[in-house]
């Protein structure tokens, strides 16, 4: 990946804080009430939690001056499968845990 560390830590740790609205926008994005609809609802998912998040400044200061959009949705993609990874492990711990 070409994205800087810092800079792929710094989203990942913004995208773990807020993990909790991604279900509910997932929700949304599916819903007849979107009036938008994508083709690729995890992309749309990753792009507008990233723009929400750190905004348009951040990304056309930070990421654009050495990043393509591939890149970032590539570094994107990494951590959502990181944070699912988490999520799922830690799912496997706690059922095996007694009450």
């Amino acid at each position: 990946m070409k994205i800087q560390p810092v800079h792929y830590q710094a989203i990942k740790a913004k995208f773990v804080a807020n993990l909790a609205k991604f279900a509910e926008h997932r929700a949304f994005l599916l819903s007849p009430e979107n009036k938008r609809p994508a083709k690729d609802i995890e992309m749309r998912l990753r792009w507008d939690a990233l723009n929400q998040l750190f905004g348009a400044k951040y990304i056309c200061d930070t990421l654009y001056p050495y990043l393509n959009d591939t890149h970032i949705d590539s570094a994107l993609r990494n951590i959502m499968a990181e944070i699912e990874a988490a999520h799922t492990a830690a799912a496997q711990v706690e059922s095996i845990l007694p009450d």
